[in-house]
């Protein structure tokens, strides 16, 4: 009997992690953004992990959602760190368990320096499923938009960022890592830094690279009503780009574990919406989400 391991990657553009921006989203726009979550919780995703938000306003979700009498509880990791804002959350199924980083926080927080600068390179949380005795460790990210040509700093916040999931990689832990990259899955700080595949041939084989299912939204078919997650207007040479994916290690490809492309999706929100009085996407991404099958083999017949 299979059991489902099931992720949701939303970047809410709630709060985007600079000081003019911060705390600035209206009451409509986070009351739409937490009746999208509403749902997403309905479907009983095992985490939903969001992006662009502050502490006040996963405060306002979480009394939108009554979510302390909900089957989930949060995981904040909007914080601000020197002069640094980390910007997302998990909320998470309390069958599980989140594991302290010991800092004082619900995840770890690493910052590098790039000259006289301070990047952002990962916010990590880790968790044990409930019915797995092996922890899951996630990294979440958001990476500087290439709209301000920040190409030397995703360069090096994708090298660093490989270079501490190795340690990971090492202990065999099982890792997720997702966000917001501000790149495609085709560009080198995907590929070659941060080593992912689209070919799981590939990965199973190399066991420390990660595998890319969002590879598939590429080419961005034209038929489709979404053809990316993340929609802008002002492009130069198309609208439409994939910059949130979802990577994973390739403990995830094998023996207990079954990885199917055709699980991972771009959420419609407003398909999602339909019936609610009010049918829109308060961001300009799309969320996405993926289902990772494991076989439960103590199940008793």
């Amino acid at each position: 009997m299979d059991e489902l391991l099931s992720i949701v990657w939303w970047n809410t553009s709630l709060s985007p992690p600079v000081v003019s921006k911060r705390n600035l989203a209206t009451d409509q726009k986070r009351t739409q953004v937490a009746k999208v979550i509403k749902i997403l919780m309905k479907s009983k995703y095992d985490f939903i992990c969001l992006g662009e938000v502050s502490l006040e306003d996963i405060v306002f979700v979480s009394k939108y959602l009554n979510l302390f009498s909900s089957e989930y509880n949060s995981a904040l990791g909007a914080q601000q760190q020197g002069r640094l804002y980390f910007d997302t959350a998990i909320l998470y199924r309390k069958e599980h368990s989140l594991v302290s980083p010991g800092n004082g926080y619900d995840c770890l927080y690493t910052t590098i320096s790039v000259g006289s600068r301070n990047l952002k390179l990962f916010e990590r949380y880790e968790f044990f499923h409930h019915n797995y005795d092996k922890l899951l460790t996630f990294y979440l990210s958001h990476w500087p938009s290439q709209l301000r040509n920040n190409t030397l700093n995703t360069n090096t916040i994708s090298s660093r960022l490989r270079g501490e999931v190795e340690r990971d990689l090492n202990e065999q832990k099982h890792i997720i890592m997702m966000g917001d990259y501000n790149v495609e899955p085709y560009s080198d700080e995907m590929v070659h830094n941060l080593q992912s595949s689209r070919d799981q041939a590939i990965v199973l084989k190399k066991p420390n690279v990660f595998y890319n299912p969002c590879w598939k939204f590429l080419p961005i078919g034209q038929s489709q009503k979404i053809k990316g997650t993340y929609y802008y207007s002002s492009g130069n040479f198309h609208t439409w780009s994939v910059i949130d994916q979802i990577l994973v290690s390739s403990s995830f490809l094998k023996n207990e574990w079954k990885f199917n492309d055709r699980f991972t999706s771009i959420i419609d929100v407003e398909l999602l919406l339909d019936g609610e009085d009010e049918v829109y996407n308060p961001s300009d991404h799309w969320p996405l989400s993926t289902l990772i099958n494991r076989i439960n083999n103590n199940v008793e017949h």
